[in-house]
């Protein structure tokens, strides 16, 4: 603990950690300059082929409760509303963290479910591109290895 001025106190390394993920969130978001999408103004949901679902995903994240919600909605490919289901978890994450989690507990849930026949999107080039890459060591590479699997236990699953 420390002390600054006026007799307040605060934990180093809790802000340490603070400044890190606010950091590593704002390089995602501008550093990336959302490449690969289209102008944000014109995004529009796409149904999937005929007898296919789809399941959107995503993820947000509230550094002042450090904590993030998750939510998916599942449609078929009339775009009829099927199941949608959010979480909520404690912790401080990445934006790469949180969407792969989101993702992960989407497929976990779809799994449960004992649905298979379906085209997952999601708004993270990152986790997309890492699904076909090889693995890595790190926490986020942990999280895709777990994403893969739970993928190999689903019949015909496609990202987007």
């Amino acid at each position: 603990m420390t002390v600054c001025g006026k007799g307040l106190f605060f934990y180093a390394e809790l802000v340490l950690r603070h400044a890190l993920t606010f950091w590593n969130n704002w390089s995602h978001v501008n550093n990336n300059n959302n490449a690969g999408h289209p102008s944000r103004g014109n995004i529009r949901w796409a149904r999937p082929e005929s007898g296919r679902l789809k399941l959107n995903t995503d993820a947000s994240l509230d550094a002042s409760t450090e904590s993030m919600s998750l939510g998916w909605v599942l449609r078929d490919h009339e775009g009829v509303f099927l199941a949608a289901k959010n979480m909520h978890l404690q912790g401080i994450y990445t934006v790469n963290k949180a969407e792969a989690i989101g993702l992960r507990e989407a497929l976990s849930w779809l799994k449960g479910m004992g649905m298979g026949g379906v085209d997952v999107e999601m708004d993270s080039q990152n986790v997309f591109y890492s699904l076909s890459n090889p693995s890595f060591s790190s926490t986020f590479g942990i999280i895709i290895d777990d994403v893969k699997e739970l993928t190999s236990m689903i019949d015909n699953v496609k990202f987007f």
